[in-house]
């Protein structure tokens, strides 16, 4: 495991040394809560083609806030979109039985963290790197005056948890394989619709705000690089244990 650990560590250094890595600075929105509707076309979560309503669930979502505009005007911090630079978000989804991850590199993203109106937003929309599949997955939460107040100051930099309140919160996720022509029903919809999990919560039970600073880490551009010198380390480890083998064997004789 330490040996893993150190070709691993090994790699990452080589894919940030060719300049694949930035910095991280993180926001990340994780709701809990029961869909009120939904259905998993995909059969990611449940059997497939199942009915997602009652199911309880928890969804994370956490964006580069490095790679994105931010915009402060009083009470109102958010972030947006930057012009040359697109955002990255990752997140996954826990439902039933199942888990779904993913990474978005050229996401459309916002986050908003406002102590005028008591509230936060995130949202992405995407291509998921690891898969194809196309995201969208969003968190709001907004107490209404009976509620206390949680949102005291809107520096990122904390974290906020949004428990016991009262008001409005919902969640909104879709998971869709891109369209292509099945010849027949299709799983997740009818004719040649393209399969899809989609589903909805309008009542949340919690809702966490957080932040946090990462190590530089490889970009999803950088993932190859990271491969080619996971690769080339392994190389090298065998190269070694086969020397070592041969050396045994030589005083052995």
């Amino acid at each position: 495991m330490k040996h893993t650990m150190k070709a691993l560590a090994a790699a990452v250094a080589l894919a940030c040394t060719a300049g694949q890595c930035l910095a991280q600075t993180t926001v990340t929105m994780t709701a809990h809560g029961t869909f009120s509707s939904g259905f998993d076309g995909l059969g990611l979560f449940i059997n497939n083609e199942g009915a997602l309503a009652g199911h309880d669930f928890t969804l994370s979502l956490t964006l580069d806030a490095t790679r994105m505009t931010r915009t402060w005007i009083g009470g109102e911090n958010s972030l947006s979109d930057a012009a040359g630079m697109p955002a990255i978000a990752s997140g996954t989804m826990t439902a039933g039985w199942g888990s779904y991850s993913w990474i978005v590199d050229g996401a459309d993203a916002y986050a908003t963290l406002s102590s005028n109106h008591n509230r936060a937003d995130m949202g992405a929309n995407g291509t998921n790197v690891l898969d194809g599949y196309g995201i969208w997955a969003s968190i709001d939460v907004t107490p209404d005056a009976g509620s206390p107040r949680f949102v005291f100051g809107t520096d990122f930099a904390q974290v906020i948890d949004f428990s016991n309140f009262t008001g409005n919160s919902s969640i909104y996720m879709s998971i869709v394989v891109p369209s292509i022509p099945c010849g027949g029903p299709c799983p997740g919809g009818s004719g040649s619709s393209a399969p899809a999990t989609q589903m909805f919560a309008d009542s949340l039970d919690q809702v966490v705000w957080s932040h946090a600073s990462a190590s530089p880490v490889p970009e999803p551009a950088g993932w190859a690089m990271l491969a080619a010198g996971a690769g080339l380390v392994g190389l090298a480890r065998r190269r070694m244990n086969a020397g070592a083998r041969g050396a045994a064997r030589v005083q052995a004789a």
